[in-house]
């Protein structure tokens, strides 16, 4: 008997060794548990499912299953999210039955929320605080937005993927990818990946690069075929996929277009374009990104310049975006995301490509003062 319980304390203390950790896992105190119980609808597991959807419909990654387990040494309304093992978000929900409720700039008349819970929505950072169902409909004719607790949590490990969209995708990930352009268009795959050798794991760079810029990678068949036309001419996979970029041009321009499919955008000048490209510099390396080797003057003048025209366009009610020679894009938008993150980088060949789609609209010019 002895012997046998020590095998089965051996058993359960060894279970998991060496084991691969999931991508992603939530761990839930045990006030939350209610959420992924069947008999009270295992909402939070529905809205898993549209976490998933919504991701593979924005960036076309196919998320893996998602661990969800309780965690004891938690306080009853904790989770925690969790990439390859490691915690990366962490916060506080709310009981099945309350809301989370906050402001969001549309509420008229004020209702007293002193007596409720304050707290933190955590995929936002907002303030709000905490109000039974009963409350709701009150609320939300007030203006004030009311949140499930399951929706909060659902809306969290959204932002953490899209935080860490370039990490997600593994060797075995791209391999699920093609195979279905395999099935489908054998011939663009056996010529990608057969005829001209090009790698997985370059695929997996050149997917990365596209992601990046939250260009979506779901139309893998239009990637491949890309791939297939210029590979002779270029193989290193982040050359390659600012080629691929121009066969996914609509896909991503259209998000950076307004309501009456205006593109604004803010122009990379001639002379400017001629001293970044006398100082841009390739790594010889496929996985090194480019840059530009300016001096410290030449990068004091170009930041100066890059803040004059966002604050010239702080104030508009359109998305804009920087437009250069497609030659430099890549390297602009290194050195543009450091300083601006938000800011989305196209090139001109995508901007031609696509004359007939969207009204181009200059709102400003790059051009780099004379000191």
């Amino acid at each position: 008997m002895e012997r046998r319980v020590r095998r089965i304390y051996e058993s359960s203390i060894y279970r998991n060794f060496g084991e691969q950790p999931p991508l992603f896992e939530i761990q839930l105190g045990y006030g939350l548990l209610s959420l992924v119980n069947q008999a009270d609808g295992a909402l939070l597991l529905k809205e898993i499912t549209y976490c998933k959807n919504q991701i593979d419909a924005e960036y076309g990654i196919p998320l893996p299953h998602i661990h969800i387990r309780d965690n004891m040494t938690f306080k009853p309304y904790q989770y925690s999210i969790l990439f390859r093992g490691e915690e990366v978000g962490k916060a506080k929900a709310t009981k099945l039955g309350n809301y989370f409720c906050m402001d969001l700039g549309n509420v008229e008349n004020e209702l007293d929320n002193s007596s409720w819970e304050k707290i933190k929505e955590p995929a936002y950072d907002q303030d709000c605080f905490i109000i039974p169902k009963s409350e709701v409909e009150d609320y939300k004719d007030a203006g004030y937005i009311c949140v499930a607790p399951e929706r909060v949590i659902r809306e969290h490990l959204v932002s953490i993927i899209r935080k860490y969209r370039t990490k997600i995708l593994d060797q075995c990930m791209v391999n699920k990818l093609t195979e279905k352009v395999r099935i489908n268009n054998p011939d663009v795959f056996s010529d990608v990946f057969f005829t001209n050798q090009f790698y997985t794991s370059d695929m997996k760079i050149l997917l990365n690069s596209l992601l990046e810029e939250e260009v979506s990678i779901r139309d893998m068949n239009t990637i491949l075929e890309g791939i297939a036309d210029y590979i002779k001419e270029e193989r290193n996979p982040l050359r390659l996929a600012e080629k691929v970029r121009g066969r996914l041009a609509y896909s991503f321009i259209r998000k950076y277009s307004d309501k009456k499919k205006f593109l604004h955008v803010i122009r990379v000048s001639q002379k400017l374009s001629e001293l970044l490209a006398e100082n841009v510099y390739w790594p010889q390396s496929g996985i090194e990104r480019p840059y530009f080797a300016l001096d410290p003057k030449q990068r004091k003048q170009l930041t100066k310049c890059v803040d004059e025209c966002i604050e010239q366009l702080s104030g508009s009610d359109y998305p804009w975006v920087f437009v250069c020679v497609s030659n430099l894009r890549l390297p602009f938008f290194e050195y543009i995301h450091y300083q601006v993150p938000s800011a989305h980088v196209i090139a001109d060949t995508e901007v031609y490509a696509l004359m007939d789609e969207f009204n181009i609209q200059v709102e400003a010019e790059l051009i780099l003062d004379e000191e």
